[in-house]
């Protein structure tokens, strides 16, 4: 791989040469662009991906980090729509990116299992809290559409929480189309999504989230709900198991059922 991008150092830095000589066509000229602008834009995915990586990584040792007592005693769960039984005795709250690739993965492959085995049976309520990375050009519009779907129905926050994660794509056209599918009113969510109190209320969440120590995502807390917030967390960083999820709720259960 070394020796193959040098060659290819090699041509692009003698490309002002190969066109003195007669034998050096305009198409491999053009040829020669295209490479370097397809480089030019693979690096930049690459990047990206750095980036993800630098934060889940990141994640990882304030997890480890986290186990030394430094988590706050309770938590605030913010004002965006909770999925569950208000009777039920744990709170799941996640602090997510809708642009990110480990929450995505999240939703789509552990989400379910966590949703039927402890939301649908009431064991548990789920919270979303918004922290789109600012390297995610759509994060925030995104998060912004989401919250005001809620303003509009509870069930409607859902809906679009759930599109916004399996689409390929997440742009706000693409989103506000399927906005009618789920009763919605398409033009009163663009109209929100644009106004700044939504985007300051997202700006919120962020600084929260930043201020327990969230600095990538998904960042989940887990633990008793009480007085409206959610006590004595429990951390987990990073798109994790099913297991590792199973794991604490069925400890927080287990001493709920302990001291009661």
């Amino acid at each position: 791989m070394r020796a193959y991008c040098l060659l290819l150092l090699l041509m692009f830095s003698s490309t002002h040469l190969f066109a003195a000589d007669d034998w050096v066509t305009d198409e491999v000229l053009k040829t020669l662009s295209e490479i370097r602008e397809n480089l030019v834009s693979l690096q930049s995915d690459v990047n990206d991906l750095r980036r993800e990586i630098a934060q889940s990584c990141g994640d990882e040792r304030e997890e480890r980090h986290s186990k030394t007592g430094s988590l706050p005693s309770e938590l605030s769960l913010g004002d965006l729509p909770r999925m569950g039984s208000e009777q039920a005795g744990l709170i799941i709250v996640e602090f997510s990116d809708f642009e990110c690739p480990f929450c995505k993965r999240h939703h789509l492959q552990v989400f379910p299992s966590i949703k039927k085995h402890y939301i649908d049976t009431g064991k548990a309520q789920y919270v979303m809290r918004d922290f789109p990375l600012g390297f995610h050009r759509q994060a925030e519009q995104a998060a912004a559409i989401a919250r005001c779907a809620a303003r509009q129905t509870q069930a409607g926050y859902w809906q679009i929480h759930h599109v916004l994660f399996s689409a390929a794509e997440i742009e706000k056209e693409h989103v506000l189309g399927k906005a009618s599918k789920f009763g919605l009113d398409e033009e009163k969510l663009g109209d929100c999504a644009a106004d700044s109190d939504v985007a300051a209320a997202v700006s919120q969440d962020r600084t929260y989230g930043k201020s327990i120590g969230v600095s990538g995502t998904p960042v989940f807390f887990i633990g008793r709900l009480q007085n409206g917030k959610l006590v004595d967390p429990v951390k987990i960083s990073g798109a994790q198991d099913y297991a590792v999820f199973s794991r604490s709720l069925e400890s927080l259960l287990k001493k709920a059922s302990n001291n009661s």
